[in-house]
C-alpha cells in the first residue's frame, strides 16, 4: 500500500480498440519482500501464488508490449494507481507512451454518486465483479463503468499525465 516500502505484485489491464475488440493482460510479480498478510487478505494473493513469477522489470516490458504506443488509461482512484506505476517505470528506467488518464473515482465523485468503491459501483451498475482487488477484475470493472458514464455525458473527464507524475516524483 506504500509506494517506497512495497511493490507491484500483479499487473492486470484491459484494452480496447476503436474496433471494439478487447485484450486482456494479468501477470503477477515476484515481490521484493513477503506479501504481508494485510495484503493477502484486500486481494487473495498468497506468497505461493508469487513464487516463481517473474520480475517488475520483466512484467512492465510486456506490459509496454501489449499496451503499445499512444494509450489513454481509464483507472479508478487513478492518484493510487499511476504513481505506482510511474514510480516502476522510473526506477526500471522504462516508458509508456500515456497520453492522458481518466479516473472513474474522480468522475463518480463529479455525479455525485453516493458510495465510490469499485465494489459499490458494480454493484449500483450491476457489472459482475467476482475477484475484486485483483487486477485484471478491477480493469474489467472499470471499463464498464467508464462505457456506463460515456454514455451519460458527452465530455469525458481526462487529464494530462503530469498530474500524477507529479504525485510520482514525491516518492
Amino acid at each position: 500500500l506504500e509506494i517506497g516500502n512495497e511493490s507491484i505484485i500483479e499487473i492486470g489491464a484491459c484494452k480496447v480498440e476503436p474496433s471494439g475488440k478487447e485484450y486482456f493482460f494479468q501477470e503477477f510479480v515476484k515481490p521484493v519482500s513477503e506479501i504481508s498478510p494485510l495484503i493477502t487478505k484486500i486481494t487473495g494473493i498468497t506468497n505461493e501464488m508469487v513464487k516463481g513469477a517473474p520480475s517488475l522489470k520483466e512484467v512492465l516490458t510486456e506490459f509496454i508490449r501489449f499496451c503499445g504506443p499512444n494509450i489513454n488509461i481509464v483507472a479508478h482512484n487513478a492518484q493510487f494507481d499511476i504513481p505506482w506505476l510511474l514510480t516502476s517505470l522510473n526506477r526500471h528506467k522504462q516508458t509508456l507512451d500515456i497520453q492522458q488518464v481518466l479516473c472513474t473515482l474522480k468522475w463518480a465523485k463529479s455525479k455525485e454518486e453516493g458510495k465510490r468503491s469499485l465494489g459499490a459501483l458494480s454493484k449500483k451498475y450491476q457489472i459482475g465483479h467476482e475477484n475484486a482487488h485483483r487486477a485484471l477484475s478491477d480493469a474489467v470493472v472499470t471499463k464498464s463503468l467508464y462505457y456506463i458514464y460515456e454514455k451519460e455525458h458527452d465530455d469525458q473527464p481526462f487529464e494530462a499525465l503530469d498530474r500524477y507524475a507529479g504525485m510520482s516524483d514525491k516518492i
